[in-house]
């Protein structure tokens, strides 16, 4: 991979960006690619902003689907992989392969496959206790 200088980024979007890929464990280029490879498949096929605004919607209705059945999957489906797309639930799998197979079978300009596992718990110590401050 090459290292690219990119002039006249906006600064608030670049945060943002930056922001959002730390928040899912990405890195910026990871993310810069993602988004150059949508811009080219969607340029590619002529697509309009009405098909942008779409797409974001439809990612809207996916991940309110995921966020929805975050829990459930959690509690009866941990380790397999979950597909949606469509703003619907398609199924769980025991592997990534099969759960691409059926959103790409849905049909669907997005969709969403994860591995259903535990959310890590982060403790962050931010120094005194509480009762060491009401002791003070």
């Amino acid at each position: 991979m090459a290292t690219i200088a990119i002039k006249n980024v906006d600064e608030r979007l670049h945060r943002q960006i930056k922001a959002l890929a730390s928040l899912r464990g990405k890195k910026m280029g990871e993310v810069v690619n993602e988004a150059l490879r949508l811009w080219i498949l969607l340029t590619a096929k002529g697509a309009s902003m009405d098909d942008w605004m779409k797409l974001e919607e439809e990612a809207r209705n996916d991940n309110a689907v995921y966020s929805r059945e975050e829990s459930t999957l959690r509690a009866s489906h941990p380790g397999e992989y979950v597909a949606l797309a469509n703003g619907r639930l398609l199924g769980t799998y025991d592997t990534a392969k099969k759960a691409y197979a059926e959103v790409l079978n849905a049909g669907a300009r997005h969709g969403i496959v994860t591995r259903i596992e535990e959310k890590q718990t982060k403790v962050i110590d931010l120094g005194w206790s509480v009762m060491e401050q009401l002791s003070q």
